[in-house]
């Protein structure tokens, strides 16, 4: 059966199959908490579980906080958000802005510093043009509150939208609906009746905006990220001991479910789903973990795993076994997934985007990449329990086909020596249009259960033509 049979009978739940639950490889990015103190951790850390070690990756390079971390659109280089002072004595550390570390080689490159316009930044995305959208507070007194822009080439510096074009915006929370292709934008203040009810708005590039939910009260703009569970639109996350849920259109926000922790082990807020393809959905977080270090008490670095279905177990996991961060407190703020970005759109022209696969652990392996018009929910489960997020369509027939040339090029449908291969969308010809469009990726196995040795999460994006 060729490449594209297989995967048309998996996605039609034809093949039968027993899998091991899937998940990301456990290797986690933390970063250091807001501190001058040498009791503390700093910077960059990579903890790879499975390899039980954790390592700097910003070594030697001071870094007043970093609150928000992610893997590049190239799945290789980590860009990270840090705050910085303008006090006296700071100068060692660097400038507020948007940085990137290579953890190949440790070294740090700027994309955009800037003590006032970025003073205070901290939500962050790769959105699917490649750029980097983040939350700043862009001002040392009279707080303006705005999302900046800041293109992947060159670090060019615009405004997105702000308290301006916004219904009051205060420390806002920033993500992408699954749903439309939108950011999820939420903010602490609201210029209405209640004055602070977290509401979340669905926001165009433009700055035109909808409701998504919480009238009442939303979402809390500081602690948990704005992901949606894919098997239901819904915001789902934590902060601290509490897990959380907003429905599309639903006026508040609800308790999933309080996660006990064992003893020593402290749950922050910052929480990740894992694959949710997988036959059994779970949020990945971050935390500590209060051990003894020579007689010392100390905080080390902790990753939590909370099951995202009743009844919610969540479980504590050491990341720095072998003492490597030294008798230090290590307080998580930014957290993600290394090597996590399997699936990235990139814009290289007017209506052009590259399509970037990458999954590092399926070398030389087939793969397919499908477009949907339709959504990803409900999607198709699998007889193995798994899900491909993804409404199949006429589209879907095409792409499979390889048939949507020069539109849709899937690239050489087998992944390189690193796990890597890139497609080409282009609407370039297409006349004006401004529609989500759905991309799911697939790895291919015969051998492996339903002829699918991967599954990566489904990426929403708005074909834009002009």
């Amino acid at each position: 059966m060729n490449r594209t049979g297989l995967l048309a009978a998996a996605m039609v739940a034809m093949l039968a199959g027993i899998a091991s639950a899937q998940y990301r490889t456990p290797s986690y990015l933390m970063g250091g908490v807001a501190s001058t103190l040498s009791t503390h951790w700093n910077g960059v850390w990579l903890a790879d579980l499975k390899a039980r070690s954790i390592t700097s990756l910003t070594r030697g390079i001071p870094v007043f906080d970093i609150p928000c971390l992610a893997m590049d659109a190239d799945n290789r280089r980590v860009v990270f958000t840090a705050d910085g002072t303008q006090m006296p004595g700071f100068s060692s550390y660097l400038q507020s802005g948007v940085y990137r570390v290579d953890p190949a080689t440790f070294q740090v490159t700027t994309v955009a510093a800037h003590t006032l316009q970025l003073f205070s930044p901290t939500h962050l995305l790769v959105n699917p043009d490649g750029d980097y959208v983040l939350t700043v507070r862009t001002s040392l007194i009279g707080a303006v509150y705005n999302v900046m822009k800041v293109s992947g080439v060159g670090g060019v510096l615009t405004t997105v939208f702000g308290i301006s074009h916004l219904p009051g915006a205060e420390k806002m929370n920033l993500g992408i609906n699954m749903d439309t292709g939108n950011y999820l934008v939420t903010a602490f203040r609201f210029l209405g009746s209640p004055q602070y009810p977290h509401t979340v708005l669905d926001v165009a590039e433009d700055g035109t905006w909808t409701t998504f939910a919480g009238a009442t009260y939303g979402w809390d703009s500081t602690g948990a990220n704005l992901q949606q569970d894919f098997d239901t639109g819904a915001l789902v996350g934590q902060a601290d001991n509490c897990l959380y849920q907003l429905m599309p259109g639903a006026a508040t926000r609800t308790t999933l479910a309080f996660l006990p922790t064992s003893a020593r082990f402290v749950l922050e807020f910052g929480s990740l789903f894992d694959l949710q393809s997988a036959a059994a959905p779970r949020i990945v977080a971050s935390g500590h973990v209060t051990t003894l270090v020579q007689g010392r008490v100390c905080d080390k670095p902790a990753v939590f795993t909370i099951d995202a279905r009743p009844p919610y177990a969540c479980t504590g996991i050491n990341a720095d076994p072998g003492d490597q961060t030294g008798c230090q407190t290590n307080l998580s703020r930014g957290f993600g997934f290394h090597l996590g970005r399997h699936l990235q759109t990139v814009k290289i022209g007017t209506g052009r985007w590259q399509v970037h696969a990458s999954c590092p652990d399926y070398p030389g392996k087939a793969y397919a990449l499908v477009l949907s018009a339709r959504g990803y929910r409900p999607g198709i489960k699998l007889p193995d329990g798994r899900r491909v997020h993804l409404n199949l369509d006429p589209l879907s027939v095409l792409s499979l086909q390889n048939l949507l040339r020069p539109l849709f090029d899937p690239g050489p449908l087998t992944l390189d020596a690193s796990g890597r291969a890139a497609g080409l969308i282009d609407a370039s010809s297409l006349p004006p249009v401004d529609v989500p469009l759905w991309i799911a990726l697939a790895v291919l196995d015969p051998q492996a259960p339903c002829g699918l040795a991967f599954l990566p999460d489904t990426c929403v994006m708005r074909l834009r033509s002009r």
